[in-house]
Parts: C-alpha cells; sequence; structure tokens
C-alpha cells in the first residue's frame, strides 16, 4: 500500500506483475487461510463452534471496520489520524492473534476480553517501535 518497489530485499508483486495483479493475489490469499484453518483443524481438538468464532475473529479485524480501515486511513488521513491508524493496522491484528489462540484454547469470555486488550496493547507498542527505528534509520 506503501507503494514500495521491494520488501524484505525482494521485489514487490506490484512492481513485477502489476498493481492489478498484486490485488488479486491479495483477494485470492484470504479465502485461502480460511480454507487452510478449516481443513487443517482437527474437530477432536477444537469443536466446530470454536472454529466458527476463530473465522468470524479473523473476518472482523481484517475488515472494512479493522486492518481495511487502518490501511484505509494510512492512504487518505492526515496526521491527525496517526493514533487510529496504529490501532486498526497493527492494534486490530496483534488482538486477533491474541484472541484466536484463546478461542482456539477453549478460553472463557472474561479470558478472550483480557487477551483482546493485550494483543491490541502489544500490537500498538509494535507500531509505535517501528515508528521510531524507521524514523531514527531515515538520513537526516
Amino acid at each position: 500500500m506503501d507503494d514500495s518497489l521491494s520488501r524484505r530485499g525482494q521485489p514487490s508483486n506490484h512492481a513485477v506483475y502489476g498493481v492489478d495483479m498484486a490485488i488479486l493475489a491479495g483477494d485470492a490469499l484470504f479465502p485461502l487461510g480460511f480454507q487452510h484453518i478449516v481443513s487443517h483443524t482437527p474437530s477432536d481438538l477444537v469443536p466446530e463452534s470454536r472454529l466458527l468464532r476463530v473465522i468470524a475473529e479473523i473476518a472482523r479485524c481484517v475488515g472494512s471496520t479493522g486492518m481495511a480501515a487502518g490501511q484505509f486511513l494510512d492512504l487518505e488521513g492526515g496526521p491527525n489520524a496517526v493514533g487510529l491508524i496504529q490501532d486498526k493496522k497493527f492494534g486490530e491484528m496483534a488482538e486477533c492473534s491474541a484472541v484466536c489462540g484463546g478461542l482456539l484454547a477453549g478460553a472463557e469470555d472474561d479470558e478472550i476480553e483480557r487477551l483482546r486488550r493485550y494483543g491490541r496493547a502489544v500490537g500498538v507498542l509494535y507500531a509505535i517501535v517501528d515508528d521510531i527505528l524507521d524514523a531514527r534509520l531515515k538520513p537526516e
């Protein structure tokens, strides 16, 4: 989304294949994740009801009120949107990881809420540290 021509030393998909193909590749990856969860989670270890909650949590976190909203604000928002961007792009995703782990393990609702707050805080902290490191690495 930031139009960088490379990621981790490799050319970005949009630089190699074009923006249209990069968007299609991203669109194709989302359902593969859900398919993997459903087809590779042993039903004798994780009941279907928990699996459905995990899928719903992931969909919420990446959707229009989660990471996608943060990405939109990152592209269109101004300097006053930084906190909300960090919360949505990074806080939502770390929250999702913590909550899904708890859901899979059979955590109770009060434990899920604590995991939700913990994950969001870790994600925002990551974003802040990453921004500081980026600023320190930029030439004067």
